[in-house]
């Protein structure tokens, strides 16, 4: 998980294929600031999406830089998605390059380099 600690309330970023009864959700192109009443958003990502690296990358620091509230981002929850798709090591890229290194926690800092290796 990685964790931005610079907010008082908290929301959990997690990365969905397909979209089943959740409440909020956004999609690799756009933010939003609606909560869930489990603390969570749903980041949905389409399998055949063009230039995923990008989106991504993209996705990240708009979601990150316009939402007010302190996120953890479930990292496992995007490796599985970015796995099944064989781009893993491009789109942890992405997310590894979108994110100040000053926010990262040491744990999900460290996990991330690993996965990229």
């Amino acid at each position: 998980m990685i964790k931005f600690n610079d907010k008082q309330e908290e929301l959990t970023l997690v990365c969905l294929t397909e979209v089943n009864d959740k409440p909020y959700v956004v999609d690799a192109d756009l933010s939003t600031s609606f909560i869930s009443e489990d603390k969570k958003i749903y980041m949905v990502i389409k399998k055949d999406n063009k230039c995923l690296k990008t989106k991504i990358r993209n996705a990240f620091k708009k979601f990150v830089s316009t939402n007010k509230f302190n996120i953890n981002v479930d990292v496992d929850s995007f490796l599985v998605f970015f796995d099944k798709c064989g781009c893993k090591k491009d789109a942890i890229e992405a997310i590894y390059e979108s994110i100040a290194f000053e926010t990262f926690d040491k744990v999900s800092y460290k996990k991330i380099l690993n996965q990229m290796k």
